[in-house]
């Protein structure tokens, strides 16, 4: 089940894409999507969304497949990208 933090997030995200209908880099939604994936790290893995969970609430939403498909590669991308930035911190190489 995941975290309230991260379902206002996520929603919060959701809201404002849907006003905005664009995620270009900068953009207030950009950094929405941009915190979502970082509060989403910080939890551990049974507190979050799936990948499957995401692609199905983006559906539900209304998001383009398009969007649907950059939206979760950015969100495995950006979580693998914190996981690799912590293991140098900590000295380890995976």
């Amino acid at each position: 089940m995941p975290a309230a933090r991260i379902e206002k997030c996520f929603t919060d995200f959701i809201e404002s894409y849907t006003n905005e209908n664009n995620i270009y880099i900068g953009s207030a939604t950009y950094f929405l999507y941009s915190k979502f994936i970082i509060e989403s790290y910080g939890l551990p893995v049974e507190n979050r969304y799936s990948v499957s969970e995401i692609a199905s609430k983006l559906k539900q939403a209304g998001l383009d497949k398009v969007i649907v498909n950059y939206l979760i590669v950015r969100y495995l991308d950006g979580m693998y990208l914190l996981a690799q930035l912590q293991s140098e911190e900590e000295k380890f190489w995976p």
